[in-house]
């Protein structure tokens, strides 16, 4: 079962408040470094202890992936993986001919942010003078030239 599956009696709607985005990653993290109990996790997200052991099962992959880099703060977002946005980016071209091409657009703007947020992406800069460039050469007869 890969991180993004669910078991088969599992409706994903059904996962509530532990599937969102910066909730998610915060449990997993919690959950590879082992400081609480899976009780401890359930009062302090407000749920119940099975609902803990669920998410558990959902995300093996995941929580063995963070639990092995606990100092990598990236640990655990696909996102910041290049090799994963570049199999989403084959995906949504993959998909292009059939899918709405503004949110086709938006989904690779994202993940371009996220790779210049990651500084994979060099920063273009742009030289401006304000004044014009002098050049001087020193111990040599321009008229010689």
């Amino acid at each position: 079962m890969t991180n993004e599956e669910a078991p088969e009696n599992t409706n994903p709607r059904s996962w509530g408040k532990l599937e969102r985005p910066g909730v998610r990653r915060k449990l997993i993290h919690e959950l590879a470094r082992g400081e609480k109990t899976q009780m401890q996790l359930a009062r302090e997200y407000g749920v119940v202890n099975s609902s803990i052991t669920e998410f558990k099962q959902r995300h093996t992959d995941r929580i063995a992936e963070v639990a092995q880099a606990l100092e990598d703060e990236f640990a655990g977002l696909w996102v910041a993986q290049k090799v994963d946005r570049l199999d989403q980016l084959q995906d949504l071209y993959e998909a292009a001919d059939a899918g709405d091409l503004d949110r086709i657009r938006a989904k690779v703007d994202i993940l371009r942010k996220a790779a210049e947020e990651l500084g994979q992406i060099p920063q273009r800069t742009t030289i401006v003078q304000a004044q014009p460039l002098e050049v001087r050469l020193v111990g040599v007869d321009t008229e010689q030239l």
